[in-house]
C-alpha cells in the first residue's frame, strides 16, 4: 500500500512540476513523449506492492523531468551505497544498528565520503530548484532538500531491510523508523 501511495506522491509531484510551475519544466522539453510517460506511470501503478522499487521508479519520475544520468547509472551507485552500509555492519546487526550505520555513513565526515557528507543545500533553502529534488543530483553534489533526502535515506534503508516509511508535513517531508521494539 505504501508503495501505490508513493506513486501517485510522485505522480501528482511529477505533474505540478511539469505543469504547474512557471519557468521550470515545460512538455516540450521532456526526454520522451508525454505519452510514453503516462504510459510509464500507467504501467508502474498497475504493479502489486511487492514488485515496486520504490527507487526506480522515483528515478525514472526524475528522468522524465531531468534527463541528465541513466537511470541505470544511479541504481547502481544506489546498491554500492547501500552494500557499503552493508559493510559496516556487524553480523546480525539490530535495525537501530542498520539505521546508526546508515546515518554515519549519509551525515559524518569520513573517509567514505572523502570527508563531504551529504547534507541541506542552504543555496535553495525553499527547494525551489527542480534539480534538489533529484535523486542522481543529489547523490552527485551530497546536497539535497526536503524530497531528496528522505528519499535516499529510505532507498538505502529499504536495501538493508529496515522498516521505514516516508512522513509528510507542511512544506517538508521526514523518515519514520520502526524500531526493533
Amino acid at each position: 500500500m505504501q508503495f501505490h501511495i508513493l506513486l501517485r506522491f510522485f505522480t501528482a509531484a511529477f505533474l505540478c512540476v511539469l505543469f504547474l510551475t512557471p519557468g521550470t519544466v515545460r512538455a516540450d522539453i521532456l526526454s520522451v513523449p508525454a505519452s510514453a510517460n503516462v504510459e510509464t506511470l500507467r504501467k508502474m501503478l498497475d504493479q502489486p506492492d511487492d514488485q515496486i522499487d520504490l527507487a526506480q521508479a522515483k528515478l525514472i519520475f526524475d528522468f522524465m523531468v531531468y534527463p541528465k544520468e541513466p537511470i541505470d547509472a544511479t541504481m547502481a551507485r544506489i546498491d554500492t551505497m547501500a552494500n557499503i552500509v552493508r559493510g559496516m555492519l556487524p553480523a546480525n546487526a539490530s535495525n537501530i544498528e542498520k539505521i546508526a550505520a546508515l546515518r554515519k555513513f549519509i551525515y559524518v565526515s569520513v573517509s567514505w565520503n572523502a570527508d563531504k557528507p551529504f547534507h541541506y543545500d542552504f543555496d535553495d533553502p525553499e527547494g525551489k530548484r527542480l534539480e534538489g529534488a533529484v535523486i542522481s543530483n543529489y547523490i552527485a553534489t551530497k546536497k539535497g532538500q526536503c524530497v531528496s533526502m528522505p528519499l535516499l535515506f529510505i532507498f538505502l534503508a529499504e536495501r538493508l531491510k529496515l522498516p521505514v516509511a516516508l512522513a509528510r508535513a507542511p512544506n517538508h517531508t521526514f523518515v519514520m523508523f520502526k524500531n526493533d521494539d
